[in-house]
């Protein structure tokens, strides 16, 4: 579509379709539903599962389906050319090139039997895989069942599968490590049927790339796991019983409207349990971390908090946690519902707290992908730059601004410094749309783009309109869409229409088109003072030429703050528009200092060391920086003195 009809359409069709009807949208999602009944035994020494497994699905859509879609994850690790595996010969840099067969992932489906309208069909011989994305024939993430007949709309279809699979050494997420094991995306699931851009029903099922993660329907889930029972165990959902069977136990759990289930074991780890509110958490931590339990015990209890105070209660009973062990880690820092995995190292310092962002980070996403399910593949910002965004919000404000992430011999760092550097450092932050689908991202920009640009617009965004109409906005749209499948048009129209609720209209404006340019558009914010003019007139004024500059496309309102020698502040306004304006200041009083944006809101902007201008003399400038060197000095024989 051409881009200015795409602009078009996404700024005014909110205004005729578009009163955001939450209950239609809870009601719409309501009819999309299926249940998963698995029981499942793990082997061990052959790192093989066998499973037998049960899908009822009710087909909502209006029209009758011909085939069903399965995400079949598991063959992404199967060998290397694999979609996901093809063209890289290290993921995490380790390499994957000299793997034993043995070593290599495989998932069959040994047996599938439908039931429909009282009928029995085997339809093993009706499966076959396909590469819808990228036509890899060799890719066997995606399987295709062709129905034997009409499966008619508002009717429901009842699934047998007899299935088998080998579990990898762990490549990415999926996997073992010596006692250690993850199950994500380890079973034949369904794909998403729903209507697509252009309002025909279809199977949403992509393969699996690199730089995509999930997007499946809510679902209620019933698993046996049956395990050696010397294995801890920590699972997705709620824990129902556990019984032993000679040397192995089986251990039950059931899950309610979760768009997936995951679980973990290992035997070198303990597992921790404690309640906070109605929320039963369960933590498995390896023994030789056990130093750092109170840290995730304090930092988990705090995410829960900050999140239900400012976006929405935890909708789930139960939260799990994994810490993988270190030769674990690539399953770790993951999103899952009800069960996110996390990483730290051994002896990790107190004040770096790297550990305590990424569990943050996992455990946000489960209001941004868990409860607010977007598509991960298509809409990778709709679950990562919100996630993002606040990661660095429970982050700071559990051990402050400016120092949060990490604080030591005077260096200081807050998440979202962080984060505004990571999008600052691309190589050219003006190049590169963040609305598209996760598979066209190169890897060096995916993070800077999807995470990173998105979360500083958001942080942007909240210091436009201030900290409790945002959360009072996002509240909102949590309410509206959890438990659904909102995409990028649905906040987008949300924005439009709830913007004006807090803000005069034309901040609103400015506000929408300053998110809308930032996700769909490429470019740069960079507003800078070029020069200042001045000059004393005869009848003892001063007159300021002030010339300011824009040398990006991405514009906005700003904000012009004049500091005067005797104290005195004046605030003048420009548009933004344009790549150059010209202020002009005539006054009986001194400028002493001139700032673009003195709040910083527009966090966006890729400079803001040009955003102010000092008129100051030689002798202030040594003093500035003398004190600086004196600072830095103090410092190192203190700490030289500690060594001696």
């Amino acid at each position: 579509m051409d881009k200015a009809i795409y602009i078009i359409l996404l700024l005014f069709f909110p205004i005729y379709c578009f009163s955001q009807d939450c209950n239609f949208v809870q009601e719409h999602q309501a009819n999309r539903f299926s249940t998963y009944t698995i029981h499942t035994d793990l082997n061990n020494e052959s790192h093989e599962i066998r499973s037998l497994q049960e899908i009822v699905f009710k087909n909502h859509s209006d029209v009758p389906l011909d085939k069903i879609l399965f995400y079949m994850y598991l063959n992404s690790f199967k060998h290397e050319n694999s979609t996901f595996l093809k063209g890289v010969e290290d993921i995490f840099g380790q390499s994957f090139k000299d793997r034993k067969p043995e070593e290599w992932a495989d998932i069959k489906i040994i047996s599938l039997k439908l039931q429909y309208k009282g009928k029995q069909f085997d339809a093993i011989s009706l499966c076959r895989y396909i590469a819808p994305d990228d036509g890899n024939t060799e890719d066997q993430s995606v399987m295709e069942l062709k129905l034997p007949f009409l499966f008619q709309a508002g009717d429901t279809i009842l699934m047998n599968l007899e299935w088998e699979a080998r579990m990898p050494k762990v490549i990415a997420r999926a996997g073992y490590s010596q006692d250690f094991y993850l199950f994500c995306h380890w079973f034949p699931q369904l794909g998403v049927l729903e209507k697509n851009k252009e309002g025909h029903w279809n199977w949403n099922c992509h393969q699996f790339f690199r730089n995509t993660e999930f997007y499946a329907e809510f679902s209620d889930y019933d698993v046996w796991i049956k395990c050696d029972k010397d294995f801890q165990v920590c699972a997705s959902g709620e824990f129902v019983d556990e019984i032993l069977v000679g040397n192995k136990k089986v251990k039950h759990y059931q899950a309610k409207r979760v768009i997936d289930f995951t679980w973990a074991i290992n035997k070198l780890s303990y597992i921790k349990q404690w309640r906070w509110n109605n929320v039963d958490v369960r933590f498995m931590l390896p023994h030789d971390y056990s130093a750092q339990e109170k840290r995730f015990y304090n930092i988990t209890n705090f995410s829960l908090e900050y999140m239900s105070d400012h976006v929405g209660y935890y909708p789930y009973s139960t939260l799990s946690i994994v810490c993988p062990p270190f030769h674990a880690l690539r399953t770790g820092l993951m999103e899952y519902p009800t069960l996110i995995t996390t990483g730290s190292l051994y002896g990790m310092p107190q004040f770096i707290r790297n550990a305590e962002s990424l569990l943050i980070h996992e455990f946000v996403h489960q209001y941004f992908m868990a409860v607010l399910a977007s598509n991960e593949k298509e809409e990778p910002w709709m679950d990562e730059g919100f996630a993002t965004y606040y990661e660095d919000r429970v982050l700071d404000a559990a051990f402050g601004d400016k120092k949060s992430l990490f604080n030591v011999l005077g260096f200081q760092m807050d998440n979202k410094q962080l984060t505004r550097s990571e999008y600052l450092g691309m190589k050219d932050p003006s190049k590169g749309i963040i609305a598209r689908p996760g598979w066209t991202f190169k890897d060096q920009d995916r993070k800077p783009l999807i995470y990173s640009k998105t979360a500083t617009i958001f942080h942007s965004l909240e210091r436009f309109i201030g900290t409790v109409k945002m959360d009072s906005m996002m509240r909102s749209y949590f309410k509206c869409f959890k438990f659904t499948h909102p995409r990028g048009s649905d906040f987008m129209q949300f924005l439009n229409n709830h913007l004006p609720d807090y803000v005069d209209s034309s901040l609103a404006r400015s506000c929408y088109e300053f998110v809308r340019f930032g996700i769909f558009e490429e470019g740069v914010m960079d507003y800078s003072i070029d020069t200042v003019i001045s000059e004393r007139t005869n009848d003892n004024k001063n007159e300021y030429t002030i010339n300011l500059l824009n040398a990006g496309s991405w514009t906005h309102p700003v904000e012009i703050k004049l500091e005067y020698e005797s104290g005195k502040v004046e605030y003048k306004f420009w548009s933004g528009i344009g790549d150059k304006y010209e202020l002009k200041v005539s006054s009986d009083l001194k400028l002493s200092r001139i700032h673009i944006d003195p709040e910083q809101k527009l966090l966006v902007d890729i400079n803001l060391n040009d955003n102010s201008y000092s008129i100051k003399s030689l002798n202030d400038i040594s003093s500035h920086y003398g004190s600086k060197i004196m600072f830095w000095w103090q410092n190192i024989l203190h700490y030289l003195s500690l060594v001696v």
